[in-house]
């Protein structure tokens, strides 16, 4: 009488190869390295990218002489104004900077908290410090010390922006 056929004939002999669970394990382990090999690559060209971008903008900021940098600021107080956590306000909002570059920087328009005005600003000297005054009244506001974000602008169109 014939064995059925899902009986096999040799017990003794054993396929050779890998099992699935091992190859699974393999192929995502593959898988993983090579995904990190793109992400890797990805991230690397992001960080060329940037590091251009800056050595590109320190560039052009030595190139112009332009390079000034916040040391503090000072309001009036006049006694129209309220306090605000309890530092005085006032309407004139003065910003001291300090020009490190190598030519002078004379602000012709600035910028408080998005407002615009005018400067009657004389320049200041390259490695020196001078202070820029905002006369608020015309708008009719209130300035503190802290907590403004502030642009100024020369005639050339050289631009820096400070948070106090």
């Amino acid at each position: 009488m014939p064995l059925p056929v899902f009986f096999p004939r040799s017990r003794s002999r054993r396929r050779a190869g890998v099992s699935e669970l091992y190859a699974s394990m393999l192929m995502l382990g593959v898988t993983l390295s090579f995904g990190g090999l793109v992400a890797g690559l990805a991230l690397s060209q992001f960080g060329t990218a940037s590091a251009a971008a800056s050595v590109g903008a320190g560039q052009q900021a030595d190139m112009i002489g332009t390079q000034v940098s916040y040391l503090v600021s000072a309001v009036s107080v006049p006694g129209v104004c309220p306090t605000y956590q309890g530092a005085a306000e006032g309407t004139a909002l003065t910003v001291y900077i300090f020009d490190y570059g190598t030519q002078p920087f004379a602000p012709s328009l600035g910028a408080v908290n998005g407002t615009l005005y005018t400067l009657n600003q004389g320049p200041i000297a390259a490695g020196l410090s001078g202070g820029v005054t905002f006369s608020l009244l015309p708008s009719g506001t209130c300035a503190h010390q802290g907590g403004q974000t502030i642009i100024l602008t020369d005639s050339q169109g050289d631009e820096t922006q400070f948070v106090t």
